[in-house]
Parts: C-alpha cells; structure tokens; sequence
C-alpha cells in the first residue's frame, strides 16, 4: 500500500535570501532573522522583553514555553546585532501580534514564491544545524525539547547528504 506523505518543509538558503529580499520592513526582517537565529516557536520569540536578555552571561532566557520550562537561548554575534538593532530599552522586543506575525509571514513568504509556513523557519533552524554536523543531542537541547525524537521531526538532511551517507555502503562482488 503507497502512502503520500508531504516531505517535511525547510528553507534552502537561497529561498531564506529570497524571502528576506521580498520583505520591505527593516524590523521585520530582523525577526524572521531572529527566528531562524535562535529556533524560537512564534510564541517564544513574541513574549521576549528586554528583562530576558543577559548580556553578561550571553544568554536569552525564554520564560513561557510549549513544555512550561525555561529554555536558554545563547546570544551569538548574529544574534547580538539584530537584539542590539531593535533599540528596545524596557519591555517587549516586538510589538506585534501572533495572528498578524503570521499574515506577514505569509504574504511576504507569497511575494518571495515560497509555499511555507511561519513554523518552517524552526525547522530550517533544526535542519540547518543538523546538516552542518551539530548533534542531535545538541540541538534537542537548543531547541528545548524533552526527547530526542521530538527532535527529529526537525532534522532534516539534503537528499545530497542522503546519497553520500548511502554511498559509504561498501558491497564486495563475489
């Protein structure tokens, strides 16, 4: 019996590219960089204020997750930048609703010819630090997920990583 199922979805870097190129706001740019910077749920990122953030230990602390646990989210230079941008001095790093995060999303995601969803984002974070070699150890913890396979659901290789990975099956002829 065949089952269709829809291959998960991520972004290549170049449709990420696209996508920003597509988007006219500056700060919205800079939270669809976040997202994909730090691997936050929408929620997560939305709650942030400037109180979560410690700059000496290099560290966001995200409060109010999915799992009701706090999760650290490590500053990088990246990262640092775009916080640094947003020029919040108290409160809220975003004043913006989910619902209307979402729409933008959206029509900018449209405008850039991709079929994605907010939440893909999350998943090219996963995939992307899978494919550049990180642990799935490593970034179930970034990710802030209780199980490695809950984990897996973000990890996904390029069909050319697949192929080299099946080409170390060595087969002696007899």
């Amino acid at each position: 019996m065949a089952v269709d199922e829809a291959l998960p979805r991520y972004l290549e870097q170049e449709e990420f590219q696209a996508f920003l190129r597509a988007e006219p706001d500056p700060d919205f740019r800079r939270l669809w960089e976040l997202y994909l910077r730090t691997g936050c749920r929408r929620s997560e990122l939305l709650q942030l204020t400037v109180e979560d953030i410690n700059w000496r230990g290099r560290v966001i602390l995200v409060k109010r997750t999915k799992g009701r646990r706090a999760k650290p989210i490590p500053i990088t230079p990246e990262v640092e930048q775009l916080i640094r941008e947003i020029q919040v001095q108290v409160g809220k790093l975003f004043p913006w609703t989910p619902d209307y995060v979402t729409h933008r999303f959206k029509k900018w995601s449209r405008a850039a010819g991709l079929e994605c969803r907010l939440h893909d984002l999350r998943h090219t974070y996963g995939s992307w630090l899978v494919q550049a070699g990180v642990e799935i150890k490593v970034l179930k913890d970034l990710m802030g997920h209780r199980d490695v396979k809950t984990t897996e659901i973000y990890a996904h290789l390029k069909l050319e990583q697949l192929a080299k990975a099946s080409e170390k099956i060595k087969v002696e002829k007899p």
